[in-house]
């Protein structure tokens, strides 16, 4: 998920970075903790809008990340892989894939219309 959205919005991601992400498989390692798809949203978010400095502002990406939060939950109803999927290790991700994939996409295309418009009160959150 995270390879093909870093190749879709020209996010240069370094292998390492891809192959970090391998452990949010299966909400952790097979853990059933939070999703991956999540947590590589929030990989491509803090890429794109993340600081290098704290003397860099950090709502940028804080408002972000919790707009992903939002729009995944309406997608799906849980943030928590073993909540989405369950405990099985049998059951596929594909669809899950497809959908989280989806918001994320969307999300990244809104971004900049999103960030001129964040009051701030959300700012300072």
């Amino acid at each position: 998920m995270i390879r093909a959205a870093s190749e879709a919005f020209d996010i240069r991601l370094p292998e390492e970075v891809i192959r970090a992400a391998c452990g949010f498989r299966g909400g952790g390692g097979g853990y059933w903790d939070r999703c991956g798809v999540i947590e590589s949203g929030i990989i491509l978010i803090s890429c794109l809008y993340g600081r290098l400095t704290v003397y860099q502002e950090a709502w940028t990406y804080s408002y972000l990340i919790r707009e992903l939060h939002k729009r995944f939950l309406e997608e799906f109803p849980s943030i928590y892989c073993r909540d989405i999927k369950g405990t099985s290790a049998n059951k596929s991700c594909d669809d899950m894939y497809c959908r989280g994939s989806r918001v994320i996409a969307q999300l990244l295309m809104d971004a900049p219309e999103l960030l001129k418009e964040v009051s701030e009160e959300e700012k300072n959150r």
